[in-house]
């Protein structure tokens, strides 16, 4: 029987209609990314308004480093019609950013509505019937040097994308120097809200129950 994980987040009508294909589905809580195809396939599904927000935030590159560093195949969905909903600003950072996934080897794939993506999820998973192989699924990739590092670990923080977390790096010179900024110090760079959500983040008390652990899943 044809096999998928899917997160827990996604909506639970997705699921049911991967069933009714006659797929077998098990959802479990994990990131990066949204679907396991197999042991080597990660998918990740975006509207066509949550992508255009991905983009101005920078999470949609981050979690496309993500995903590379731990699948040999990563694929972006996108769902919906641009038409009528984006204006010719928007589709141009659109169709610049789809450019930039594709030259990092993510593979974007528009479909027009959701019967349409599990049409083409529900294909993609029949050409991976019969795996059987483990996933390590690890919510951090692998880092290469210490820029990097950092770049991931500010990223974690809500509202900080990629551009955001150079700018930090650039002005403060270390992690330690961001952590200790002050409000007034960081809200030129992050503004307002995100200046402090970044520093109630740093000050919330984490328990052990709000964590998730890496899990194996087998198909």
């Amino acid at each position: 029987m044809r096999r998928i994980i899917v997160e827990s987040r996604e909506p639970e009508e997705i699921a049911a209609m991967l069933r009714k294909k006659g797929l077998w589905v098990e959802r479990k809580q994990f990131e990066p990314g949204d679907y396991l195809i197999s042991d080597k396939i990660c998918l990740e599904r975006k509207s066509i308004t949550d992508f255009i927000r991905s983009i101005y935030d920078g999470r949609i590159f981050n979690q496309a480093r993500r995903m590379s560093d731990l699948f040999d195949r990563v694929i972006l969905v996108v769902e919906g019609d641009p038409e009528g909903i984006l204006d010719h600003r928007e589709k141009k950072i659109l169709y610049s950013a789809i450019a930039s996934l594709i030259f990092n080897n993510v593979s974007v794939v528009q479909v027009k509505d959701r019967s349409s993506f599990v049409e083409f999820l529900a294909s993609l998973a029949s050409k991976t019937e019969g795996r059987s192989e483990p996933i390590l699924v690890r919510h951090v990739g692998r880092l290469k040097n210490d820029y990097e590092t950092a770049i991931q670990v500010l990223c974690g923080f809500p509202g900080v994308g990629i551009k955001l977390a150079e700018r930090l790096i650039k002005r403060f010179g270390s992690l330690r120097r961001i952590f200790s900024a002050t409000y007034a110090e960081l809200k030129p760079i992050l503004g307002e809200k995100r200046a402090q959500a970044f520093l109630e983040m740093l000050d919330k008390r984490i328990t052990e129950k709000e964590g998730r652990r890496p899990e194996e899943l087998r198909f």
